[in-house]
C-alpha cells in the first residue's frame, strides 16, 4: 500500500482537484517562469494528486470520485492569460483521457487489469 494509505487505512472515496493560480501578463511580456509556475501548480499539480488518488483507489479495488475543477479560459482563452489558458486546457484533457483510463480499471473488478499498475 501506498505510504499514507497505511497511516490512513482506506483511500479518500472523493478526491477535488481545484488548484489554480494565475501570474497574468500579456504574451509578448510573459516570462517563462511565470508560464511554467501556473502550469505547475495548475496542470502538474492536479497531475499528481489525480495519480496518487487513483492508485490508492485501484490498489484497494475500492469506487471513488475524482473531480477536476477547470475554467471556461480553458476553452476560449483570456487576454494576459495564455499560461492560465493552457494550463485549463490541459486539465481538460487530463480528466478526459484519466476518465477514461480509470473506468476501464472499474471494469476488471477494481484490479485494474495492466491500466493499474
Amino acid at each position: 500500500l501506498p505510504p499514507k494509505q497505511e497511516r490512513f487505512g482506506v483511500p479518500p472515496s472523493v478526491c477535488v482537484g481545484c488548484a489554480g493560480v494565475t501570474r497574468d501578463e500579456f504574451l509578448l511580456r510573459l516570462q517563462e517562469a511565470a508560464f511554467r509556475e501556473v502550469l505547475e501548480v495548475n496542470l502538474t499539480g492536479m497531475f499528481l494528486v489525480t495519480q496518487a488518488v487513483a492508485r490508492a483507489l485501484v490498489a484497494v479495488g475500492s469506487g471513488g470520485s475524482i473531480v477536476h475543477v477547470g475554467s471556461i479560459v480553458g476553452k476560449v482563452g483570456n487576454l494576459g492569460q495564455a499560461n492560465y489558458s493552457a494550463s485549463k486546457a490541459g486539465v481538460e484533457g487530463l480528466t478526459r483521457s484519466c476518465a477514461k483510463e480509470l473506468a476501464r480499471c472499474g471494469d476488471t473488478g477494481g484490479q485494474g487489469g495492466t491500466w493499474g499498475t
